[in-house]
């Protein structure tokens, strides 16, 4: 079937923190998932895992913001966005 996406709506995180930001993926044929931010790269402390979970270490302000996983198959495309709020100490 498309694809189907589910993340957390929003996470929130200190200044220096790490965040796991899931992405749970379904679909046959198996879709394409990519993360991207609105407006933005995909910072430099950014990773993601084989199993679509993006990874932001040690957060800054610019880190703040919208993050988007997208996954795409034949059938279809489905998409959501993570807001990661940030706080200093």
């Amino acid at each position: 079937g498309p694809p189907d996406v589910m993340t957390a709506s929003a996470v929130r995180a200190i200044v220096g923190d790490t965040v796991y930001l899931p992405c749970f993926v379904e679909g046959v044929p198996t879709p394409e998932t990519v993360w991207f931010r609105h407006h933005a790269e995909l910072p430099p402390n950014s990773h993601v895992f084989p199993n679509h979970t993006l990874k932001l270490a040690g957060l800054t302000a610019d880190d703040a913001g919208y993050y988007v996983c997208s996954a795409t198959n034949a059938l279809g495309k489905d998409e959501i966005t993570t807001s990661v709020l940030l706080y200093r100490k």
